[in-house]
């Protein structure tokens, strides 16, 4: 979609095999079906990713790259320093360019633009219309709907959830306490929710990067590592090089709630970012860092996603739930030396520098403990 690094990737071949429900050929032959629909380009370290890919092989971990540089299709244990992207040159693909707008002239298609969906209206068991707010206007108008007319909602994994609720449509308990009448009774509605935890060491930079450095993802390597918990850990290092330019967008989207902090204070607080970050020594210092990182690609924990209220204005209630399984807390704990095993490679030595967080005192504390 629009989000994250426009990185491509179709998980592990094994998790389709053994957990899904349906026949993996099915998969296999939808994953090409949308990649050929997207384009995907294959992207290759550049500058500092060379030395990043070095940094890996160095630790030990061995390189799985299919011959000529072709990405792999299915996420594997090892380093594959190839990586599919959805973007075309400089553009990036969302689904709106893959899939929409190439059909904007077809008649059949109608798209209703600043449209909210508030929640879906059921008789009998069947959605029959749903409930929208166009625009700017605080007032709500419902789509009727033919009797043959199907709905398919994709609102994402956070806005999903809470419409389903509030139509009425998850665990009773929860229902009931909101006094929302319960039009089916699924508890699997809300539950469930994962997220890859990242866990990051920052480090100095010895030698100053650059624009070239860069290959336009940011991102100069990639390990899937499995631990002896059989648990999927992603190891990658990427450089600061855009984070001047990503700042801005970050540290402020928890403004993007409300109207005032939507239409005010974001913008505000966005510019002030923007010209700090964009002053030359503090855009300088920002740049040259690099970071080693664990995502915790296949969590034991769950989330969950409630309703705040019947108020379909109001965010939901989305709690994480990291950490919540003791088992995850063990699996990074088990890879977490693999960072340091990366960072005292002679090519990290060459390139990386001082560990400004967690830093010394953590290996202090780890080895007292260890003691």
């Amino acid at each position: 979609g629009n989000l994250c690094a426009t990185l491509w990737l179709r998980g592990r071949k094994e998790d389709y095999e053994e957990n899904w429900p349906w026949d993996f050929s099915r998969i296999d032959a939808s994953f090409k079906s949308v990649e050929d629909a997207m384009g995907l380009e294959t992207v290759l370290p550049a500058g500092s990713g060379e030395a990043s890919v070095e940094m890996m092989r160095q630790a030990g971990i061995r390189d799985v790259t299919a011959p000529g540089g072709v990405a792999t299709l299915y996420v594997q244990e090892g380093l594959d320093t190839a990586v599919r992207c959805s973007k075309r040159g400089a553009s990036r693909i969302s689904p709106w360019t893959a899939f929409i707008q190439p059909i904007l002239g077809n008649t059949r298609l109608k798209i209703r633009d600043r449209c909210a969906v508030r929640r879906l209206v059921i008789e009998q068991g069947r959605v029959t219309g749903i409930e929208v707010r166009i625009g700017g206007d605080k007032r709500t108008r419902v789509v009727q709907l033919g009797p043959k007319a199907e709905v398919i909602l994709c609102a994402g994994a956070l806005i999903s959830p809470k419409i389903l609720l509030l139509s009425g449509i998850g665990p009773e308990a929860h229902l009931a306490s909101l006094a929302i009448p319960v039009q089916a009774n699924n508890p699997g509605v809300g539950t469930g929710l994962q997220d890859h935890l990242l866990l990051v060491t920052a480090n100095l930079c010895r030698k100053k990067l650059d624009a070239s450095d860069t290959n336009g993802l940011g991102f100069h390597g990639f390990a899937h590592v499995e631990g002896r918990r059989l648990r999927g850990v992603q190891l990658l290092i990427k450089d600061t090089w855009d984070v001047p330019d990503m700042a801005p967008e970050v540290l402020t989207a928890p403004l993007s709630g409300g109207w005032i902090g939507r239409n005010i204070l974001r913008p505000v607080l966005k510019t002030v970012i923007k010209g700090v970050m964009f002053l030359p020594p503090v855009k300088n210092l920002v740049r040259q860092s690099v970071g080693i990182g664990l995502a915790l690609t296949d969590p034991y924990s769950r989330g969950t996603i409630r309703l705040a209220s019947t108020d379909p204005d109001d965010a939901p209630l989305i709690d994480p739930g990291y950490l919540s399984d003791e088992r995850d807390l063990q699996v990074l704990e088990e890879h977490f030396d693999v960072l340091h095993t990366v960072r005292e490679t002679k090519k990290a030595q060459e390139w990386v520098g001082m560990e400004l967080q967690p830093g010394p005192i953590y290996r202090f504390a780890r080895t007292g403990a260890a003691l």
